[in-house]
């Protein structure tokens, strides 16, 4: 019986050895996720879905903004949008150019001094390489700290994404981030 006891004793061990390793190893959140097909913007967005964060479309400056937004009393508060530019961004100057017209206009939109100077760093979301900097300002009277980038997958057209939160509150959306942006699709 002894035997018996030490040999379930090991087995449970190395069980639960693996299970704490696969998943130290995995690194994701293995939560659930909402897939929203959006014809209009010709992308397939991933989003929260335990808790289901808020989405919505809205036409912003003509065009169409995707919005993903968390539930009342989650913590930390924060908010995605996803837009398509009709652009082709074939070298590294035209993605520069493009990144540092639509950051100076998301800086005026969180009303951010424009002698505020944002670090671009090249990056690559799933099939997107591009740039992204962040950058602190205000929504709504409110100070928040956003992660912006902009990019494309080469032939389609360019994508901007934003993130924003409360301040020194976007390193814990870290995997938020990274599950929605690593798995958005072009729709064909």
């Amino acid at each position: 019986m002894n035997r018996v006891r030490r040999y379930l004793t090991a087995i449970t061990t190395f069980l639960l050895s693996i299970s704490l390793t696969l998943t130290a190893i995995a690194g994701a959140d293995p939560r659930s996720m909402v897939i929203n097909r959006l014809p209009e913007l010709g992308l397939e967005i991933w989003t929260e879905a335990v808790p289901a964060w808020h989405t919505s479309t809205e036409q912003h400056k003509g065009r169409s903004v995707f919005t993903a937004r968390t539930p009342l009393h989650y913590y930390p508060p924060a908010s995605m949008s996803w837009t398509t530019l009709h652009f082709d961004l074939g070298s590294g100057e035209e993605l520069s150019s493009l990144f540092n017209t639509a950051l100076e206009e998301a800086k005026k939109n969180y009303q951010v001094a424009a002698s505020i100077k944002v670090k671009p760093v090249k990056t690559q979301y799933g099939p997107l390489i591009g740039m992204e900097g962040h950058f602190s300002g205000k929504n709504d009277s409110e100070n928040v700290d956003v992660l912006f980038f902009v990019g494309q997958q080469p032939g389609k057209p360019a994508v901007v994404m934003q993130t924003l939160t409360l301040p020194g509150k976007l390193p814990h959306l870290r995997y938020q981030i990274e599950r929605s942006w690593q798995y958005l699709k072009y729709i064909d």
